[in-house]
């Protein structure tokens, strides 16, 4: 796969994999030292809530580490689980825009009923239009 921008090579794309693979990797690690937390109250949690100088130290670190590895991985990775995954992505954004969409207009609508009020009507045609 050769990637370039206006007859020169790019470097970009692959750069952009690189970080945005070594917050993958941040975030699995925090995930995995916080299952099974179930409150705020446990020693665990201020892992996520607190600890901001050495958890951006860890995600730098995690940066430097992928522009170790070579480049063919990272070629791999974006055209075939990157993709996936921004697939997922995307359409996870799409479902939960779409409920949003739902439950408002749900709510609109239960306060035309109860108010019968032309603010409403109004409120749900405009966002509907927009």
């Amino acid at each position: 796969m050769s990637i370039t921008c206006q007859g020169k090579e790019c470097y970009g794309f692959v750069a952009v994999q690189r970080i945005n693979f070594g917050l993958g990797l941040f975030h699995f690690l925090l995930c995995f030292l916080l299952l099974g937390v179930r409150t705020s109250k446990d020693p665990r949690a201020a892992l996520q809530n607190g600890f901001w100088g050495p958890k951006i130290i860890v995600w730098f670190a995690f940066i430097v580490i992928t522009f170790l590895i070579p480049e063919s991985f990272f070629r791999i990775w974006g055209q075939y689980f990157a993709f996936v995954g921004a697939m997922l992505f995307v359409l996870l954004g799409l479902i939960l825009l779409v409920d949003l969409a739902h439950t408002y207009a749900e709510w609109c609508l239960e306060k035309i009923e109860t108010h019968d009020s032309s603010g409403w009507r109004v409120l749900l045609i405009g966002s509907t239009l927009s």
